[in-house]
């Protein structure tokens, strides 16, 4: 077998903190990272991240383009658009660029078994990141526009408390759309960090969002799960996560790390979004 029996890798390691020279394209996929890389409490596996501003279609595998015949327009635009962006970051880190198709839970299949990853789009933005699985069981990215989430979905997503408590991590006077949009881009992105084929969770609501340190418009932050996990295995891991925030959009990434052991702080964990999807 050699090299001591290990099986042998078919891409590069992804460096963590790849930065582009210019601000993502339009119709294009840019690989670069959005976050900063000295943020306290956030020690990153290495990933990818890859994002983009669609306005058209790209092109697609064949198998993915059958799975999207009959979407309407924009759809196809966000789902080509983000599987762009996760084709630039497989090709970043010497994976073979082949179709990413969707799972039982709506999890992305990738193409190697090695890779673990997320996609997300809020229009017109698509990002898609990845990291080896061998360096992190679980990797999670969101990407959302900034506007006003409805009351509805405000209050079915997490309780005034929560809310105030990230206005008060931040040092903000009051609380604003900005950080609606970042505690429920957090969740969406630490959901994706636990899914897995077939595994469909419920309530973003059942997660407790919170120690968000700010560096500027940077920072990291955890949680726990909140009430009735559906196994011990859920139950008892841990998360972290990194956020940026432009004027216009937030971006968060967060990623699964061993099993707490007793007495520390749980990590972030998050029910299956049915929101703003």
């Amino acid at each position: 077998m050699g090299n001591g029996g290990r099986r042998r890798r078919s891409g590069r390691r992804p460096q963590p903190h790849r930065v582009a020279p210019v601000s993502p394209g339009q119709d294009v996929a840019t690989v670069w990272s959005p976050f900063s890389p000295h943020l306290a409490g956030a020690s990153p596996p290495p990933f990818i991240w890859a994002e983009g501003r669609f306005h058209s279609e790209s092109d697609l595998h064949v198998s993915e383009r059958r799975a999207m015949h009959s979407a309407s327009a924009s759809r196809r635009i966000a789902y080509s658009g983000a599987r762009a962006c996760a084709r630039a970051a497989m090709a970043t880190g010497g994976l073979p660029p082949g179709p990413v198709l969707k799972g039982r839970s709506g999890e992305p299949v990738w193409p190697s078994s090695e890779v673990v990853g997320s996609l997300s789009h809020s229009r017109p933005f698509c990002a898609a990141g990845i990291a080896m699985r061998d360096d992190v069981p679980g990797l999670g990215v969101d990407i959302e526009v900034h506007r006003r989430l409805p009351d509805e979905v405000r209050s079915a997503i997490a309780t005034d408390a929560e809310y105030e408590e990230i206005r008060t991590s931040l040092k903000h006077e009051s609380m604003n759309s900005v950080e609606e949009i970042l505690l429920f881009s957090a969740k969406e992105a630490c959901y994706k960090a636990l899914c897995r084929s077939g595994q469909a969770l419920t309530k973003l609501s059942n997660i407790r969002v919170n120690d968000f340190a700010s560096e500027r418009n940077s920072g990291s932050l955890h949680g726990r799960f909140r009430g009735k996990a559906p196994s011990n295995s859920l139950r008892a891991c841990s998360l972290l996560g990194m956020f940026q925030q432009d004027v216009d959009v937030t971006r968060v990434i967060a990623w699964r790390v061993r099993p707490c052991a007793h007495g520390e702080p749980l990590g972030l964990a998050c029910g299956r979004s049915r929101y703003l999807r």
